[in-house]
C-alpha cells in the first residue's frame, strides 16, 4: 500500500515537473518572438537590410560584369 502511494506521488511529481518545463519553454519562446518583432520594428534593422541588399547587388553586378 505504501509503495503504491509512493509511486503515485512520484508520477504526480513528474507530471508537475513536465508542466513547469513546458510552461518555461513556451515563455522563453514567446519572449524571443517578442524581441524579434521589436528588433524588426527598429530603423537600424531596416538600415542593415538595405545595406546588405546593396552590397549583394553590387557584388553580383561586378561578378556579372567580369
Amino acid at each position: 500500500m505504501i509503495i503504491a502511494v509512493r509511486k503515485a506521488t512520484e508520477v504526480q511529481l513528474m507530471v508537475i515537473k513536465e508542466k513547469v518545463v513546458e510552461k518555461k519553454s513556451s515563455t522563453v519562446t514567446e519572449a524571443r518572438l517578442q524581441a524579434i518583432d521589436e528588433y524588426k520594428a527598429l530603423e537600424t534593422f531596416e538600415a542593415k537590410i538595405a545595406d546588405g541588399s546593396t552590397s549583394i547587388f553590387t557584388i553580383g553586378f561586378y561578378l556579372y560584369k567580369a
